[in-house]
Formats: structure tokens, C-alpha cells, sequence
């Protein structure tokens, strides 16, 4: 029995390490893209009906979202919480945010990523910019989580920043968008706040690889 329980810590390190790795090169492939395109957009742009880079940015977000379902998947395996609070716990939010960015990879938006309300805002649009959207708050409830929760310090730290940058930083962005006001500002804006939360997602990653999360819950 004990050495089922060892063989299973082991399995959901693994998990989270691959869930790690899957992330950070989803983000070097969408710093790729960035260079690549040569022109300030936002994140979603780069995947749009039509671009050159659609195939590359579709399969960098699937990266993204194996990295957090992974993620997820090996908090499982260390998570503390009650069973009240583990459907709100980073395990069930990671998924969560997974699956929205797996459904956003796969429905691409349209030519220009038009937001809502503007004329030429589709369904498709709607749908890709619905998932996206939902994958950064659920990733921004698992950090929110993980700074209540986790009793490490450097996650506690590195948790709260990267919730408060993203708010902020993307709310500033999405805002730019939608009033069509300085929008390269807001793309830059947008991918800064994608490259905060993936790194977040990574360093969280290699933490329950190490094993360091088994006391993340008080």
C-alpha cells in the first residue's frame, strides 16, 4: 500500500513537471510568433483566420493548455483542501482554465479579432474571445487561491503579483481594445500580461514536481 501511495506522488509530479515544460514552450513559441509577425497585436491576433501564423499560434495555445490542465491534474495528487473548498482549489481552476484555452485554440477568431461590439464581431468571435477570457480568470483564481492557501512563501509572493499585474495590466488592455484607443499599447499590454500568468503557471508547475506543495493548504 505504501509503495502504491509512493508510485502515485510520483505520477502526479510528473504530471505537474510535464505540465511545466508544456507551458514554457507554449510561451516561447508565442515570443516566436511575436518576432515573427513583426507588428505589435494582441495574443489572439496572431491566431487569426488568415494569418500565417494560425497553424503555429493554434498548436502554441494547445501547448499552454496541456500546461494547465497538467497542471492541474498534479495538484490532485498534493492538494490539502477541504472538499469544500477543492472545487474552488487550484486543481479544479487549472483544468478549468485548460480546457477554455483548449477550446479557444481550436476556434480560432476572424480576421482582425474584431471585439464585441463592433460591426464586424461574429459568433466565432464570441466564442474564441469567451474561452480566452475564461481561461485567464480561472488561472487568476488559482493564483488567488494559491496566496490564501499555499504556506510557501515564494509561491504566496510570486501568486499575488502575478493576480494583481494581470488584472491590472490586461484590464488595461482589454479596455484599449474594446475603445479602439492606442491598440498597439494594448497588445503590448495583453501579451505582457500572457507572459506574467505563463510564468506563473511554470514556476507553480516545477513546484509540485518537487513535491513542495503537500502543505499548500493550512
Amino acid at each position: 500500500m505504501q509503495k502504491s501511495a509512493i508510485e502515485t506522488g510520483r505520477a502526479w509530479r510528473v504530471a505537474a513537471f510535464v505540465g511545466a515544460l508544456s507551458a514554457l514552450a507554449g510561451l516561447i513559441a508565442l515570443i516566436v510568433i511575436r518576432i515573427v509577425i513583426g507588428k505589435p497585436a494582441y495574443v489572439s491576433e496572431m491566431g487569426a483566420q488568415g494569418e500565417p501564423t494560425a497553424g503555429f499560434f493554434a498548436a502554441s495555445l494547445l501547448l499552454v493548455a496541456l500546461g494547465g490542465a497538467l497542471g492541474g491534474i498534479g495538484c490532485v495528487g498534493v492538494n490539502r483542501f477541504t472538499r469544500i473548498f477543492r472545487w474552488g482549489s487550484p486543481a479544479i481552476l487549472l483544468i478549468g482554465a485548460g480546457l477554455s484555452f483548449g477550446v479557444a485554440s481550436m476556434v480560432p477568431c476572424t480576421q482582425g479579432c474584431p471585439a464585441p461590439g463592433w460591426s464586424d464581431f461574429t459568433a466565432q468571435d464570441a466564442v474564441h474571445i469567451t474561452m480566452a477570457v475564461l481561461g485567464f480568470v480561472l488561472a487568476g483564481g488559482a493564483m488567488i487561491f494559491s496566496y490564501l492557501f499555499s504556506t510557501i512563501r515564494v509561491l504566496r509572493q510570486v501568486s499575488l503579483f502575478s493576480a494583481c499585474a494581470i488584472a491590472v495590466i490586461a484590464g488595461a488592455g482589454g479596455i484599449l481594445s474594446l475603445t479602439r484607443v492606442a491598440t498597439e499599447l494594448g497588445g503590448v499590454l495583453e501579451f505582457i500580461a500572457t507572459g506574467i500568468g505563463l510564468l506563473w503557471l511554470v514556476l507553480f508547475g516545477f513546484i509540485l514536481a518537487r513535491g513542495s506543495l503537500r502543505e499548500i493548504a493550512r
